[in-house]
């Protein structure tokens, strides 16, 4: 019978993970890990998921903690001996970009708890003090004029969701929609467009469902479906990008892509506090 992979040789994948933006000198990778050296101990995974290019480069890694994060089958898998006790180690994943005007730092966690007390830290510690933690300017970015997103580095996105928070009718609080095209779905064109461009009505939410040849060299073991990397991202007005990560994580190499397109259409902006202050309070999301 196979060993199980647990631990040092494991991924959390197929779950979402919570990504941040920050954008200034201070936010750069080695920084970070000596950070969260500070909470934990950051090692190299056995597993890895590489991909460099000329604008960034993304680096793996994994936090030894003593607390459980996960639920079920995933706490055997990150247990250090597979047996679900203590110590547990969890996948970080963090990106450089370059950007002319300013560079940024893209990184994420798995787990809801764990991510919100991991970002709560690097505030405290000081990891801040050079950078600023970048939302989506939600409106700009869901206009008619930017939509649909322009194909960055042959990244294609299309909004499948909008979130709308109603500002004119104290009987209602917010509107959701879905689909493969919410944005020519005859509600939307018959009665939320002119709310919309009126400012009552005002998006805070939206999900992208991005799409990217693989690079032929960095596929490892994903082995895409005709060569293409998809995912779901889920995006807050208050800085919470949502990605869903597939099957040994190597869709990951999405999500920089993902920022350097909202980037590119100049829908960043700073935003206050922990970004992921409005994320759920489930440990097992």
């Amino acid at each position: 019978m196979p060993e199980r992979v647990c631990g040092i040789n494991s991924v959390a994948d197929r779950r979402y993970y919570h990504f941040v933006v920050a954008r200034g000198k201070g936010a750069v990778p080695t920084t970070l890990w000596r950070k969260l050296n500070e909470i934990g101990e950051i090692e190299r995974p056995n597993f890895t998921v590489p991909l460099e290019s000329t604008r960034f480069q993304l680096e793996h890694r994994k936090l030894r903690l003593e607390r459980a994060y996960a639920r079920g089958a995933a706490t055997l898998t990150l247990s250090e001996r597979g047996n679900g006790r203590p110590p547990f180690l969890y996948d970080l994943f963090a990106a450089r970009i370059d950007f002319e005007d300013n560079p940024c730092l893209v990184f994420g966690f798995p787990f809801a708890a764990l991510a919100l007390e991991t970002v709560n830290h690097l505030i405290g510690s000081g990891f801040m003090k050079n950078a600023e933690f970048q939302g989506v300017e939600m409106s700009e970015l869901l206009s008619e004029k930017n939509r649909p997103l322009k194909l960055v580095d042959g990244l294609s996105s299309s909004v499948v969701g909008v979130q709308f928070v109603v500002t004119d009718d104290k009987s209602l609080t917010a509107v959701r929609l879905g689909g493969d095209d919410p944005f020519h779905a005859q509600i939307y064109e018959s009665f939320l467009k002119e709310k919309f461009e009126q400012g009552l009505w005002v998006p805070d939410r939206c999900v992208l469902a991005c799409e990217r040849k693989a690079d032929t060299t960095h596929e490892g073991r994903l082995k895409p479906p005709r060569g293409l990397l998809r995912s779901r991202l889920h995006i807050d007005a208050s800085g919470n990008f949502k990605f869903y990560m597939h099957g040994g994580c190597g869709n990951v190499t999405l999500m920089p892509y993902a920022i350097a397109q909202i980037h590119a259409v100049a829908c960043l902006r700073k935003v206050s506090g922990n970004p992921l202050k409005r994320i759920e309070q489930d440990e097992g999301s």
